[in-house]
């Protein structure tokens, strides 16, 4: 059986991702997890820390997974694959704490705790150490933009969790099945390195002018 502790920031990070800081009070939240209000407050002393507690634990795995990710002995592609996959996950979940992370992120982020912010730099700097060292083993080209490349690996899932209504619009289905996501994550990947130009026949060659 959870503490109440854990049940607490269970049925917090549910309300905080349904709902918004601003939509849920303590009083809610004791009410969903079945306790009292001093529970709330002898566990987290206020909403703020309760919130923030929800952000460090809520990114606890995300992180660890991608840190396991980057530091593996595979090629680029594998690994780029597998972000995909784990970040859109954490960013497309019901109740995840991504959804309270990008709803503080468009009014400003000032509520959110350092681990968001240090959960952003990690990601990036994983990402940004995976690119270096697919250039010194030549797997990427050496003028690949490293800025540019990192942006194009995080931009997708990123707008497939923001942009949720319009994508479950275009493909006439509500929500994201973890089929579904592990075909986004194939198509983005084979998109990112291999373009989605039909290849040209070997024979062919580039007209040249008449002159």
């Amino acid at each position: 059986m959870a503490s109440s502790r854990q049940t607490i920031l269970d049925n917090a990070r549910a309300l905080f991702a349904r709902r918004g800081y601003d939509g849920v009070s303590v009083r809610d939240i004791a009410r969903a997890a079945g306790v009292n209000v001093a529970a709330v407050s002898y566990h987290f002393g206020s909403k703020q820390g309760l919130f923030e507690e929800v952000i460090r634990e809520g990114t606890r795995e995300i992180r660890a997974t991608l840190a396991g990710v980057a530091a593996g002995e595979i090629p680029l592609r594998d690994k780029a694959l597998l972000l995909f996959e784990a970040y859109l996950e954490f960013l497309t979940g019901e109740d995840s704490v991504s959804r309270i992370i990008m709803a503080e992120l468009v009014i400003g982020g000032r509520r959110l705790p350092d681990s968001a912010g240090q959960m952003l730099l990690q990601v990036t700097g994983l990402l940004r150490g995976m690119i270096r060292e697919a250039k010194r083993r030549g797997e990427i080209r050496q003028d690949a933009d490293e800025v540019l490349t990192l942006i194009s690996i995080v931009s997708l899932p990123v707008y497939m969790a923001f942009a949720r209504p319009v994508v479950e619009l275009i493909r006439g289905k509500k929500g994201y099945s973890r089929a579904f996501i592990k075909s986004t994550a194939r198509h983005a990947v084979t998109v990112l390195f291999d373009g989605i130009a039909a290849p040209r026949p070997s024979s062919e060659s580039i007209p040249q002018e008449v002159t």
